[in-house]
């Protein structure tokens, strides 16, 4: 999917998960919700773009200082690697340490270093502790900015690995693969993850690209219509029940 699509599926996992948190009371009782929306809703922006620093430069969705740091970081082995590939043979490559870790470094677009379940579990992994009281030195003003930036861009990333696992190319799934080399081949679980078929119709920035990005949006206006709705309803004079 393109940036526009990820974009905009942030908008709508921004409402909706933000709904289902305050339904499961994850939310801080104390700071008013309008406000907690609003300081959530930027990091689940650039969650929702954050895979694609992956990108030349060039073509990064956001030029940040932070994205720059990024975008640096998941490119400092591609000297090395580029000149190995050119001085070594691919069996030498596959037995040398060395390639290996500048490999780690040596991110392409939608390669596993970003586009994967890696990134998503990592995010979820310290919004965890976070909620489990895992770093206590923290104050409380720190724990709470925290909390709230990491659920944004838990939320964020998660909206990105849906939208391209709904496109041809899918997204990497590590614990599969992981799952499949311990089992020595006796399992053969799919290290691709895809929601559609690989067909061409289904391409990034085809008409079916404009189909999902179409739904999203309407998707988020029915979310906020929904939303204000529910922040109203006590003060209508009638209650309309949809149960009968």
């Amino acid at each position: 999917m393109t940036g526009e699509t990820h974009q905009q599926g942030g908008v709508l996992v921004s409402v909706i998960g933000f709904s289902l948190l305050q339904k499961h009371g994850l939310l801080f009782s104390d700071v008013n919700l309008g406000i907690q929306w609003l300081m959530m809703y930027p990091f689940v922006i650039y969650g929702s773009v954050l895979p694609d620093l992956d990108h030349h430069w060039d073509s990064c969705p956001d030029r940040g200082l932070p994205s720059l740091v990024i975008n640096k970081t998941l490119h400092l082995g591609k000297k090395s690697c580029k000149k190995m590939e050119e001085t070594m043979t691919a069996k030498e490559r596959r037995g040398s340490a060395f390639y290996k870790f500048c490999s780690v470094f040596y991110a392409k677009h939608r390669s596993w270093q970003t586009h994967s379940d890696l990134s998503f579990f990592i995010l979820l992994g310290f919004l965890i502790l976070l909620l489990n009281g895992k770093f206590a030195s923290l104050s409380a003003g720190d724990s709470l900015f925290l909390r709230i930036m990491l659920t944004g861009l838990t939320l964020g990333v998660m909206s990105h690995l849906v939208l391209d696992m709904m496109t041809t190319d899918g997204i990497h799934c590590l614990l599969f693969k992981a799952v499949n080399r311990l089992s020595k081949g006796k399992l053969r679980l799919p290290e691709k993850l895809r929601l559609v078929p690989k067909w061409g119709m289904f391409s990034t920035d085809t008409k079916w690209e404009s189909f999902v990005r179409c739904l999203l949006k309407i998707g988020t206006a029915l979310s906020i219509l929904y939303l204000i709705y529910q922040a109203v309803k006590g003060y209508l004079p009638y209650i309309i029940s949809i149960g009968g």
